[in-house]
């Protein structure tokens, strides 16, 4: 994060504000949730070997009544070059 900053700074802009925004979310089913990890670049390299285990602990360690709980935390940078 502070990486993301310290290059908009040297690209000349001002004003940088760092936002962070934390989801919760919830898939229906083991399906669900390996569909989302193979087409979308959450885990880079979904697959691998011990990828699987890993998965089956997180389904039973995350399971609740809404499904299979997971979450992302995603930061935004606003800025100005005024």
């Amino acid at each position: 994060l502070e990486r993301y900053k310290k290059q908009a700074e040297q690209a000349g802009f001002k004003n940088i504000k760092v936002k962070v925004s934390d989801i919760l979310y919830y898939f229906k089913s083991k399906k669900k949730l390996l569909d989302f990890l193979n087409k979308a670049p959450t885990i880079l390299g979904f697959g691998k070997t011990n990828d699987y285990d890993i998965l089956e602990r997180f389904i039973k360690n995350n399971r609740a009544t809404e499904g299979i709980k997971s979450n992302t935390s995603r930061f935004f940078l606003e800025m100005s070059k005024k």
